[in-house]
């Protein structure tokens, strides 16, 4: 699943399922993690079909991946200054904690993610049972930026519910991504009702713009510009350098 089908493990794959980005202002991890998301929610439609264990046409999961886009459209206008403003208050952030399970989990990984590369902050990537137990006791909070990611239908939605409720009695600022507004936060990126399994096609991009903003106003520089000890040398193991071995499941090179 790629869209450089000339990259050695494309030319290596038995089956290669090509995506096309379409060219537009770069944003490094949004482009592609989007068409990712697309084509791993088609793919696995058409599997569960052709090997007989049900699940959702592709064409119908096509239709609901077009349907959670076009909401994510309308939810951007509002988002963009949300998190410009949230970004203005928290631009002194030394670190962030990013709260979500069951179906929000992964948003809330991937802008812990984010933060690393865009802004340079330490993220901490938990779940609503984790938080309570590990995060609940980091202090001080002064200087750190707290995002929770809350689907009403998620497995993890009553325990989530209840890690709000701590939040603001302890008197702490939140960011809360969520089809279920009314719950307390400073900040609040809500979005229409959706189908559960579509919801991670529209939460991340709240993560991504609150991260993007933060950096701005901070003056960091994408994944540290590449500058000093980040610097890229051709002799080193990076980000992108590395030696690359193509093996046969017997575990012989080609």
């Amino acid at each position: 699943l790629t869209a450089k089908p000339e990259s050695p493990l494309a030319q290596a794959a038995k089956h290669l399922l090509q995506l096309r980005i379409p060219a537009f202002e770069s944003a490094p991890g949004v482009r592609s993690y989007t068409a990712m998301m697309l084509g791993l929610s088609v793919l696995g439609a058409a599997l569960s079909q052709s090997w007989g264990v049900g699940g959702m046409e592709p064409a119908r999961c096509a239709e609901g991946l077009g349907q959670a886009l076009h909401l994510l459209e309308g939810c951007l206008p509002q988002w963009d200054q949300l998190a410009f403003d949230l970004a203005r208050l928290k631009s002194n952030a030394r670190s962030a904690e990013l709260i979500g399970g069951g179906i929000d989990a992964g948003a809330a990984w991937y802008t812990g993610a984010k933060f690393y590369e865009t802004a340079g902050l330490p993220a901490s990537c938990v779940d609503c049972e984790d938080w309570l137990h590990l995060n609940y006791f980091a202090a001080p909070r002064a200087e750190m930026l707290t995002m929770v990611f809350h689907h009403q239908a998620s497995a993890s939605a009553s325990r989530s519910r209840e890690l709000l409720t701590r939040l603001e009695a302890m008197g702490f600022d939140v960011a809360l991504v969520t089809d279920e507004p009314q719950l307390p936060a400073r900040w609040t990126f809500s979005y229409p009702h959706t189908e559960e399994w579509t919801v991670p096609m529209i939460t991340y991009a709240a993560g991504a713009l609150v991260a993007s903003y933060v950096a701005k106003l901070a003056d960091r520089p994408f994944n540290c510009g590449f500058a000093g000890p980040w610097a890229k040398n051709p002799q080193l193991p990076s980000t992108t350098n590395s030696e690359i071995q193509i093996l046969t499941c017997g575990g012989n090179k080609e």
